[in-house]
């Protein structure tokens, strides 16, 4: 009779990197809301870089919300043609926005002293036109109308599934207002050729065949189970349970989540955007946290249950028998449990 302790904090570490994305990655929703605290700092750059990344993360509905926050951004950077394309599509949905109107206008006069306008239609549908060079570059849906100074620029259009085409673009006096049109083409599907049959030639035995003696077949004999597997698979379905409780609790976090940011950051009855934002973040801190905490917690307990089961199942044991005992611990930068068995 040996007496093993297996202390499974190196199964919990290993489940909580993939209960981390869950129960720890900020949601699309949070990070709007650091984006905005970051520009009410006066750091426009690096709100302007969580904002890009949500374009195609954030829920329909807060879509016009984005386009505005991008649009003012913008302003306060000087970048005036990237600030009147976000809002030009913020007012299309929000036109009685008396604000964001005020900020249009501003946008529109500071553009009419050097810029002038390029239009851009393309083929297929959902194809994008990227604006920016490196790590600026910035793609739009197409079509789309762009403020240029005066220059010749390279101009790329690209859709996925087709061939990327860049363009040359003149922008002057002269040209005002010109519209490109870019078609793009289809990739070719790749064909795999069909190999050649091959084929085998037969030789010609001259005389009789002598037999040959063919080796005995090998023999491979699969070890017998050693008993009754109870309490493994006991310990597998308890542990999965419990992992679903987590899974479970991170749902009623983000399901909580939603409604608080209803709540707050998708009305106008509050005062100001910050005291939304305030009363949003205390509200988080209050009713979704501890649910992401907890479903923590259930994650790596129920995974340090799950592999001390599969542990068991591998090792085996001699049929007389097992006694398994669990407590749950904490160690730094996770959540574990100590598993001790005897067999």
């Amino acid at each position: 009779m040996k007496q093993v302790t297996f202390l499974a904090v190196l199964m919990s570490a290993w489940l909580l990197t993939l209960g981390a994305p869950l129960c720890q990655t900020v949601d699309p929703n949070q990070r709007f809301n650091q984006a905005a605290q970051l520009a009410a700092e006066k750091k426009y750059d690096k709100a302007l870089d969580i904002w890009l990344d949500l374009r195609d993360k954030l829920d329909e509905k807060f879509r016009p919300n984005l386009h505005k926050a991008l649009g003012l951004a913008y302003l306060k950077l000087m970048m005036y043609p990237q600030s009147w394309h976000h809002l030009i599509v913020y007012l299309r949905v929000k036109p009685d926005d008396k604000k964001a109107d005020g900020w249009l206008r501003k946008v529109q006069w500071e553009l009419s002293q050097n810029y002038y306008k390029a239009r851009f239609q393309c083929r297929p549908l959902e194809s994008e036109v990227v604006i920016g060079t490196g790590a600026k570059a910035v793609a739009y849906p197409c079509p789309l109308t762009w403020w240029f100074k005066p220059a010749d620029y390279l101009i790329t259009v690209q859709k996925a599934g087709f061939k990327t085409v860049t363009i040359p673009v003149t922008v002057s006096l002269e040209n005002a207002d010109k519209e490109y049109s870019v078609e793009l083409e289809a990739e070719p599907t790749p064909v795999n050729p069909t190999p050649a049959p091959t084929t085998t030639a037969t030789p010609v035995t001259k005389g009789p065949i002598k037999a040959t003696a063919l080796p005995p077949p090998t023999v491979v004999r699969l070890p017998e189970s050693g008993g009754s597997k109870f309490i493994e698979w006991t310990l597998i379905v308890t542990g999965t349970a419990i992992a679903g409780a987590g899974g479970f609790l991170q749902w009623q976090a983000g399901q909580k989540n939603e409604e608080l940011h209803d709540t707050f950051l998708d009305k106008d009855k509050l005062p100001s955007w910050k005291i939304a934002q305030n009363n949003y973040n205390k509200a988080f801190d209050n009713e979704v946290r501890s649910r992401e905490i907890g479903a923590g917690v259930l994650y790596g307990i129920g995974g340090a249950v799950v592999v001390t089961g599969i542990i068991m199942l591998a090792v085996g044991g001699d049929g007389k028998g097992s006694t398994v005992s669990l407590s749950p611990t904490t160690f730094a930068g996770g959540t574990g449990a100590v598993v001790s068995w005897d067999f």
